[in-house]
């Protein structure tokens, strides 16, 4: 079984990378939704207590749609180094559409992010310290979005690359909920 979930995994990754769109498609969110949130999927019968199928299926649409909403989140402040790029090409991104507008669409995807995985944690029966631990990329999170300047490319990029951190936070949460 621990075979089956890493091919899973790899495939979803090497997936996702080999993504390819056109300036017409950007923002496409339902491409994006489908080729790197699937993953999470994987997840959760390895978090879930016991193999009840109803609060399986209700952790997994909580822990994919929280998948999205960060990945809108995250994408939308990467976007935003190359902006005017995207301007002068005609690329349709989401640092575009939001613009100055990032900073509350980031609040609102961070916070349903983490709304939606505490609800996918509460329906696989992960304990108390897993929810503690949250707070933790809670507070990663906010840090995004109190500290976002959508002019400093560098603060973008960082601010991105801090995902990182938060996804490693989320997966010790949900592993310490387990325990």
């Amino acid at each position: 079984m621990h075979e089956e979930m890493t091919a899973a995994m790899q495939w979803n990754c090497l997936d996702g990378l080999s993504m390819e769109a056109t300036a017409r498609d950007i923002p496409n969110l339902a491409a994006m939704a489908s080729r790197f949130a699937p993953g999470t999927i994987i997840a959760i019968p390895y978090l879930a207590n016991e193999s009840d199928a109803d609060r399986l299926d209700a952790a997994a649409a909580a822990l994919y749609l929280a998948a999205i909403l960060w990945i809108l989140g995250y994408d939308t402040i990467y976007a935003h180094q190359d902006r005017e790029d995207d301007t002068l090409v005609g690329v349709k991104s989401t640092a575009r559409l939001f613009g100055a507008r990032t900073r509350e669409m980031a609040a609102v995807c961070y916070s349903g992010t983490l709304l939606l995985l505490l609800l996918a944690m509460a329906a696989a029966g992960l304990h108390f310290w897993g929810y503690v631990l949250m707070l933790l990329p809670a507070g990663l999170l906010a840090w995004q979005v109190i500290t976002l300047d959508i002019d400093d490319q560098a603060r973008c990029l960082a601010l991105f690359k801090l995902n990182r951190e938060v996804g490693l936070a989320v997966a010790l949460a949900m592993l310490v909920g387990r325990l």
